[in-house]
């Protein structure tokens, strides 16, 4: 665990997600949850130690399986933007087995412990932005399009830590099996502008602190994908065709640990659903941003309750 800003802790190493706790007078707030159970468990104590108080409440950076199965380890409320609220509502008593699958095939050993518990619903959800305010940190959470519907940034320390969810990863793949690309675009070059204005500690989705490297790359890495399917549309090339253009972008990032197969079939789905995304608009040149919503009002952190500050 490392201690990025006053009070904001990270951590890199667990299997999957990064994951974050900022330390409030009044409890920990943590950024998304680990992957499997052994490394959430371990989480949930190292946490404790950083205070005693219960953990006061998660928050998720998307709706991706891999963030939202193992919150249970963590046992305090659930804050997501609507979309991922809306998700999670969806789901019957359980979480579908295909996460569990998913997850046992990026890693079999940790993948055992995996079990299709009952789904944790969210407590709070916003649909642009939201404001937790405490004496000791004040914290952002900003709906901010990309690789996921819902995709959210969370904001500590001034606003000086960022972090990005799966906008971006370093050292590895993005996951981009339900990407949005052209906002996912617009979103890295967001933050790439911030970095001109102020210095700013990036915490991507997964991987290392690599500082602003990252975001280039992956801003190259989709403008590559998506001028390669429109190009493969208007030669009127047919979907059961992409299989042969997933190793075109094999050697992009390192596969570290992940299985290429599981990497190959995650890079398949991304080209497949903005192929279904163009072709659907009619018109692979329109833009598919997806239209802002309503702000939500700011939070404050009270001695017995969370209560909306008018």
């Amino acid at each position: 665990m490392e201690e990025i800003a006053e009070g904001v802790f990270v951590e890199t190493k667990y299997e999957g997600v990064n994951v974050g706790a900022i330390v409030t007078e009044l409890g920990v707030v943590c950024v998304d949850a680990p992957s499997y159970p052994k490394d959430a468990r371990d989480w949930a104590m190292r946490i404790e130690r950083l205070q005693s108080r219960p953990i006061r409440y998660i928050i998720l950076t998307d709706g991706n399986g891999d963030r939202i199965l193992n919150t249970r380890w963590l046992n305090a409320p659930i804050v997501t933007q609507q979309q991922v609220s809306n998700l999670i509502f969806s789901y019957d008593k359980r979480y579908p087995q295909i996460m569990l699958d998913s997850l046992y095939q990026r890693e079999n050993k940790q993948g055992r412990e995996l079990t299709s518990g009952p789904v944790d619903r969210p407590s709070l959800s916003f649909s642009k932005q939201m404001s937790i305010i405490s004496d000791t940190n004040f914290i952002n959470i900003h709906h901010t399009p990309g690789p996921m519907a819902g995709s959210s940034w969370v904001k500590s320390g001034d606003n000086k830590v960022i972090f990005t969810g799966d906008t971006v990863v370093s050292g590895m793949h993005p996951i981009i099996a339900e990407m949005y690309c052209e906002d996912w675009i617009r979103s890295l070059t967001q933050l790439g502008q911030s970095f001109a204005n102020k210095e700013l500690t990036i915490v991507p989705g997964r991987g290392s602190l690599e500082g602003t490297d990252s975001i280039g790359k992956i801003r190259d890495y989709l403008s590559r994908i998506e001028s390669t399917i429109k190009s493969h549309i208007e030669n009127h090339g047919s979907r059961s065709e992409l299989q042969y253009t997933t190793n075109m972008f094999l050697d992009d990032f390192p596969l570290g640990n992940l299985p290429l197969e599981w990497v190959r079939s995650q890079i398949q789905a991304g080209l497949e659903r903005l192929y279904d995304e163009y072709t659907q608009n009619g018109d692979i040149n329109s833009d598919t941003r997806i239209p802002s919503e309503t702000d939500a009002k700011p939070w404050k952190l009270g001695r017995s309750k969370w209560s909306e500050k008018g």
